[in-house]
């Protein structure tokens, strides 16, 4: 009994124990639990207030920062506006430095007065070269237009002939050195059209100095030329604007020697063009070897100093053709050189008259108005008459005044310009080394220009800029150009003439539509070319059809300036077209209509029965009248049937549907009435 007393009391008291140390345990744990809680609350809580403190700090840095932003902006702005303001002056000095630098005020002034005083300098500024030493006793002035008298001009070549017969008969240069040599400036254009110049021509035109034709109409040049084998004998350009292939008179070759040293006065007797080359061959067998170096000139011998140009006229008869393929060709040239200016002279190198030569100056026309207009325009470019190539049958060719003969022998073509089929370059050098030895020199130039660029007729595309050029200058050359503002002041009638035009149509229909207006049936045959300039110059409305009087046109400076443009008609369809306007829609000066958008006032009239009707009108007007009662019945019964017979021949047009070059067939009759109201239109707009 007492040992298990005894023994589970010691058991109660092991346990009893145990569960005082775990007690005791848990006590410590939950101790060290609250510790740590109170420590982490403790951190929480300062963590929390640095972070407090932290932010009031940010806060106030902050606030600082954007006052200092706000006062440094303040700063910026004020240092900005004043930096702009030193750069913008700053740029404003160099602009003035660099100005100053490149112009003051005063020298710009200057420059400008100068400018205007210099104008003829930027038309002009070609200088030619002075006539050499040794042949200034053969300088042939041209002859001004006042010298017209034909005892004048006989009496001046006199003296001409005189002054050659008296001076020595050779002279040879001091050291061997060069009596004169010869320069040539060329241009040549490429156009990419299908009726371009004819690939045969090197250049299109040149400008020559110091060259010389011969008695055979050859064209020499003395210069050493690295590339002589590829243009000796060549034909170098053309002289008409037409370029036909087959007219080979405008077709000029040019043969090239060396500069001479030497020149002696020709002694052998006229050569004839029909005498062969080895019989004159002959005749030099004595004379020097070094013939190359030796220029033989004839006793006439003639050397121009001042510039010319030369030029074959087209058709000068026709005054489109007159104005567009032969002088604004001339004043082309003129520009391409540098040397617009009257003191110059002109060459034809064709005759009119001749059957060869003249066969385009002509052009099917009368030979005489061609040869009269040619020569009048000349005056308006120049301020001496012109000169011509001349040819006498026996003396061979020359240069003289125009008008003179180019006389035709038995070989009329010059071998200038005949082609010889299979020639090669070695035979035409050979050829050149034998007109020189068998040939003389009739006449030198220290300038002269050759060529001509393209028709300006059938082909004007990207090249009207120079037609207000011409213009103006050929006005300004006859004293008739005017400021625009000067007829802007003669418009003041205008007013009246709208009122005439508004009203009409209240007034009797009986009356004649036209009573209004001032109309004018143009005979440009019975003027003169000043006449006409000064007419079309104040003329406002014209109405044409396509034929050379439509080109008058150019000329028209009325502020207001219009062109109605009657179509060409062709009787066998009926069908009409513009082509030609193209030329006049290229004008500044004038506002174009074509009446291809109003055919409906234009009828076809056949031209033979215009013509019979002419012819019943001349011989009733040579008939004896017997009795007036039978004459006015006859005249009423003509006029009555000669109204109705227009009246049925009048035939409506139509449009061509691709436009064509027409040269029509038509009288075109125009409706009066619908002619009318469209004028009216025209001047009535404000």
């Amino acid at each position: 009994m007492l040992g298990r007393d005894f023994n589970q009391h010691s058991s109660n008291l092991h346990f009893s124990q145990i569960r005082g140390w775990s007690s005791s345990l848990n006590r410590s744990r939950l101790l060290l639990v609250v510790c740590a809680g109170l420590i982490f609350i403790a951190f929480t809580l300062i963590m929390i207030q640095l972070a407090f403190k932290h932010k009031r700090q940010l806060s106030s840095s902050i606030g600082t920062l954007q006052d200092s932003l706000r006062e440094e902006e303040t700063k910026t702005t004020t240092s900005s506006s004043s930096t702009k303001s030193a750069s913008s002056e700053r740029i404003k000095s160099e602009i003035h430095i660099k100005q100053t630098r490149e112009f003051s005020s005063r020298e710009i002034l200057h420059s400008q007065q100068q400018a205007t005083k210099r104008s003829n300098f930027v038309w002009s500024r070609y200088v030619p070269p002075k006539i050499p030493n040794s042949f200034s006793k053969f300088e042939t002035p041209l002859i001004r237009h006042d010298m017209v008298d034909s005892s004048v001009k006989n009496d001046f070549f006199k003296k001409s002939k005189s002054v050659n017969s008296g001076t020595s008969k050779s002279s040879t240069s001091i050291g061997g050195a060069q009596l004169f040599k010869s320069d040539f400036k060329c241009i040549r254009l490429r156009p990419d059209s299908d009726f371009a110049r004819d690939p045969q021509f090197l250049y299109s035109s040149c400008r020559f100095e110091n060259v010389c034709m011969s008695r055979k109409g050859n064209w020499f040049l003395f210069k050493n030329v690295f590339n002589r084998d590829e243009l000796n004998g060549k034909i170098w350009l053309s002289t008409s604007a037409t370029k036909k292939h087959e007219f080979n008179p405008a077709k000029m070759r040019m043969f090239l020697k060396s500069p001479p040293k030497e020149w002696i006065i020709s002694q052998q007797p006229t050569v004839d063009e029909q005498q062969e080359p080895q019989d004159l061959e002959k005749k030099d067998t004595d004379e020097n070897s070094n013939t190359d170096q030796i220029l033989k000139i004839s006793k006439d011998f003639k050397w121009f100093s001042t510039p010319v140009f030369g030029f074959s006229r087209h058709s000068s008869g026709n005054a489109g053709h007159l104005i567009l393929d032969n002088y604004l060709t001339l004043f082309n040239l003129m520009l391409d050189f540098e040397y617009v200016n009257t003191n110059m002279g002109i060459l034809f190198f064709d005759d009119i008259f001749n059957e060869e030569t003249g066969i385009h100056a002509r052009a099917n026309m009368d030979g005489n108005l061609a040869e009269s207009n040619s020569l009048i325009w000349a005056k308006y470019f120049s301020r001496y008459t012109p000169l011509q190539l001349c040819k006498d049958r026996v003396e061979g060719y020359s240069i003289g005044q125009a008008p003179c003969r180019q006389e035709v022998s038995s070989s009329s073509m010059r071998p200038n310009a005949q082609q010889q089929p299979g020639n090669t370059v070695k035979s035409l050098s050979r050829q050149g080394q034998e007109l020189a030895q068998n040939d003389e020199m009739v006449a030198c130039f220290s300038s002269l220009v050759m060529g001509t660029p393209d028709s300006y007729l059938f082909d004007l595309y990207r090249r009207e800029a120079i037609l207000p050029l011409f213009r103006n200058y050929l006005l300004n050359n006859i004293g008739l150009l005017r400021p625009l503002n000067d007829l802007r002041g003669e418009r003041s009638n205008k007013k009246t003439l709208l009122d005439r035009i508004n009203h009409k149509y209240s007034q009797s229909e009986s009356q004649d539509w036209y009573t209004s207006i001032e109309i004018v049936n143009l005979k440009l045959e019975s003027m003169s070319f000043k006449e006409m300039f000064h007419f079309f110059r104040d003329l406002n409305v014209y109405v044409s059809t396509q034929g050379s009087a439509s080109y008058m046109s150019l000329f028209m400076l009325h502020p207001e300036a219009t062109l109605v443009y009657t179509p060409m008609c062709y009787r066998k369809d009926l069908q009409c077209s513009d082509y030609n306007i193209r030329f006049h829609e290229a004008l500044s000066n004038v506002r174009t209509i074509s009446l291809i958008q109003h055919l409906d006032m234009i009828e076809c009239v056949d031209p033979s029965h215009v013509s019979n009707q002419n012819d019943e009108e001349i011989s009733s007007t040579n008939q004896s009248l017997e009795d007036e009662i039978v004459q006015g019945n006859k005249e009423s019964h003509r006029k009555e049937k000669s109204k109705q017979t227009v009246e049925v021949r009048g035939l409506a047009v139509k449009q061509a549907p691709v436009t064509r070059a027409y040269y029509g067939t038509c009288h075109e009759r125009i409706d009066p009435v619908k002619l009318f109201q469209l004028i009216s239109q025209i001047v009535s707009e404000d």
